[in-house]
Parts: structure tokens; sequence; C-alpha cells
């Protein structure tokens, strides 16, 4: 019946996991706060980016209900383009 969701995991955490997690890296720069030489905020994501890339994964791969994670998923990417958005046009 739902033969689609067979592969879609492996798309999910996969290619979409990936594009996901530097989102959020890109978008912690926007909410990570300075420090005095204005560089934390960068390099900080910079650093947990592996973090960031295995939990994601980890939930996507292991979640009992792929629906639910896709929705994770893309509501994270929706969100961090929202932020990069609202801070390159402002």
């Amino acid at each position: 019946m739902f033969k689609w969701l067979r592969n879609s995991r492996f798309w999910l955490a996969g290619p979409l996991v990936f594009i996901c997690s530097v989102l959020v890296m890109a978008g912690a720069a926007v909410w990570f706060p300075q420090d005095a030489a204005k560089v934390n905020n960068i390099a900080i994501p910079l650093v947990l980016y592996p973090l960031i890339w295995s939990a994601l994964f980890f939930y996507a791969y292991l979640a009992q209900s792929v629906v639910k994670a896709y929705a994770v998923v893309l509501g994270l990417m929706i969100f961090n383009v929202s932020l990069i958005y609202w801070h390159v046009a402002l």
C-alpha cells in the first residue's frame, strides 16, 4: 500500500538530514550569542556540526513514524531558512 515509505527513510536520513544540518549550522550563527571578539557565533556552530548531523540522522533513522520525522526535519529547515532570510534581508 505505502511502497514509497520503503525508500523514503533513505531520502530522509540521507540528503534531507544533511541539508537540514547545514541549514541549522548556518542558522545558528543568527541565534547563537556573540562574544567580545564576535567569533563564537560562527566558530561554535562549525564545531557542533557533527553533533547536529548525528542527532538528526539518528532521529530520522530510528523514529517510528516516518511522517512525523519528515515533519520535524522539514520544520527545522523552514525555521532556519526563515532565520537566515530574516538576518540577510534586514
